[in-house]
């Protein structure tokens, strides 16, 4: 993050006002060393470590200076292991990749970066002439307002932006445990 900020570049949590002004973009990284820097002297008095994923894992590990322990949320997903498989069956009937992407509707996922991708995967399809049609299936839950506007600016993105329609984007929200099995 403090990469980011430092090379000025504007993103979810480094608002343009800030990355094109030298003063603010100083005053910023300065903030967040010394935060930084206060978070890894909480994190060293830590006698045990656990983590729910692999970047939270690396970034404490590197922040810290400990070994955390990865301890994944609790999820059975036997029952999802055993769902009929219909990719080759799309493929083949319908000359169609679906391509499912599966979280909070935040501004860390980087959601216009999937977008981007399958608007260059297409254009690249097309450049060879192939009759394969990808579709992204965005599938997530917006925890508030916020995020459902979120969600609404990406559909906006999508289509004006990227020239996506509603053929090669399918937005999936809130939705529950039996409609994602299907």
């Amino acid at each position: 993050m403090i990469g980011l900020v430092e090379s000025r570049t504007v993103s979810y949590n480094n608002d343009a006002r800030i990355a094109y002004n030298g003063l603010l973009t100083n005053a910023k990284v300065l903030y967040y060393r010394m935060f930084a820097l206060l978070y890894r002297l909480c994190g060293m008095c830590s006698n045990v470590v656990m983590v729910n994923g692999s970047w939270t894992e690396n970034h404490i590990n590197e922040l810290w200076k400990v070994k955390a322990t990865k301890v994944y949320p609790p999820c059975d997903v036997a029952e999802l292991l055993a769902l009929p498989k219909h990719a080759e069956k799309i493929l083949s009937s319908e000359n169609r990749i679906n391509i499912l992407s599966i979280g909070q509707i935040r501004p860390e996922k980087n959601y216009p970066l999937q977008l981007e991708t399958i608007s260059e995967v297409k254009k690249r399809l097309a450049d060879y002439n192939s009759h394969i049609k990808v579709r992204l299936l965005i599938t997530g839950s917006c925890r508030h307002e916020e995020d459902m506007q979120r969600a609404k600016m990406l559909k906006e993105q999508a289509e004006h932006e990227f020239g996506l329609t509603d053929e090669d984007v399918e937005w999936n929200l809130n939705v529950t445990i039996d409609r994602l099995r299907e």
